[in-house]
């Protein structure tokens, strides 16, 4: 092959990676680790800077006690852009915000327990860069107890320029049971968040001063669950870790459509207590890595910390479960350098074999290994 045409190869190659695989103008997920600027709980206002912001629902005719608490963070002029939203130098929370503009913004913890979205607040600065947001302090320690460590709060930022359908969150936070008498659970939704941990809606229950967070996610397309334990499939990363396979099944996906990790969320799930938390992308780029349009790594040692965290009983038994987007998407698998379009005629097994790196090592190429070299 001639110097011109190894260059075109590789630039058609880099396009078939950067845009085909992966699109991550059209497929934006960010985190953000956000400045603390109150390491105890404030009320009423807070100073910033050279700026007094008064905190929301705070009035001067309350009594001081029956006034929220908040801690509050701040992040950086670039998270403006990207939520694009029309601040009016007052507070929004983010339950409006993402109704209103039918993606994800999270307030989480490093392992994934989700601040209720109604108790967190976000707003602008005027004449100033950035935004703040300011959490409910009671919302915050229901969710992740006394003493967290604040430094390890982050915000995730997730949308995509092709959503279609609709992203609708509500809560409910009852005080007394007669609220509880009169509720009735929301139709159609997807899952519920329960102080930020993640349960099927037929396990939920209802208690007294405890957040409820239903989510109706129309650009859900289907729920993958696969089993984790010591004979999960597995391959050594070219990233030095080693990663579990996730392999979607190729009758969920028949029609090959490309699948991007950062349109999916990836939860760990406890089988036995029926309860889950997301994987937060938190721990680095390659927490989770695309191998080919339908399958997956995810670090073990994330996932290892996950398990621990979450297990309530030793026999518990955990999956981890794919929520597949596609938000109308029309990409389809095309014929690459790796030959992935040919590894896809074959049967599920031998494709996990073969990312696996358990068949012959003539055709190393279809290597987890080496496939997310290059695949994000």
């Amino acid at each position: 092959m001639s110097d011109v045409a190894k260059q075109l190869t590789e630039t058609i190659y880099q396009y078939i990676r950067s845009e085909i695989w992966n699109e991550p103008q059209r497929e934006f997920r960010r985190n953000i680790k956000p400045a603390v600027l109150t390491k105890v709980p404030v009320r009423n206002i807070v100073s910033f800077r050279d700026a007094y912001l008064e905190l929301p629902h705070t009035s001067r005719d309350t009594v001081i006690k029956n006034t929220p608490s908040y801690y509050v963070f701040y992040f950086p002029d670039s998270a403006t852009t990207l939520i694009n939203y029309a601040f009016a130098n007052d507070w929004v929370d983010l339950q409006t915000l993402n109704n209103e503009l039918h993606f994800e913004l999270r307030v989480s913890s490093r392992q994934g327990v989700i601040i209720p979205r109604v108790k967190c607040f976000i707003r602008n600065i005027q004449y100033r860069a950035g935004l703040v947001i300011a959490v409910d302090a009671a919302a915050l320690v229901t969710a992740l107890g006394y003493g967290y460590d604040l430094n390890q709060i982050y915000i995730t930022i997730y949308r995509d320029s092709d959503l279609a359908n609709d992203l609708i969150i509500s809560s409910f936070c009852p005080t007394t049971v007669l609220e509880i008498d009169d509720f009735t659970t929301p139709s159609n939704v997807n899952y519920c968040f329960v102080d930020g941990v993640l349960y099927p809606i037929s396990k939920v229950s209802y208690q007294v001063k405890h957040y409820y967070e239903f989510v109706k996610d129309e650009n859900i397309v289907k729920y993958y669950a696969m089993d984790y334990n010591a004979d999960s499939p597995r391959y050594d990363s070219s990233y030095y870790d080693e990663k579990l396979l996730i392999h979607i099944p190729k009758a969920m996906n028949a029609n090959n459509a490309v699948v991007t990790h950062n349109t999916c969320d990836f939860l760990v799930y406890n089988k036995t207590q029926d309860f889950g938390r997301v994987i937060t992308r938190v721990y680095g780029d390659n927490t989770i890595t695309q191998v080919t349009h339908n399958d997956f790594g995810v670090d073990l040692d994330i996932l290892e910390e996950y398990k621990q965290s979450m297990t309530i009983d030793e026999n518990d038994e955990f999956a981890v479960v794919v929520l597949i987007r596609t938000h109308n998407n029309d990409n389809f698998l095309v014929r690459d350098a790796n030959y992935i379009y040919l590894l896809y005629t074959l049967s599920d097994e031998l494709i996990i074999d073969f990312l696996c790196g358990k068949m012959t090592n003539t055709l190393t190429f279809w290597r987890g290994s080496e496939l997310d070299k290059v695949v994000m």
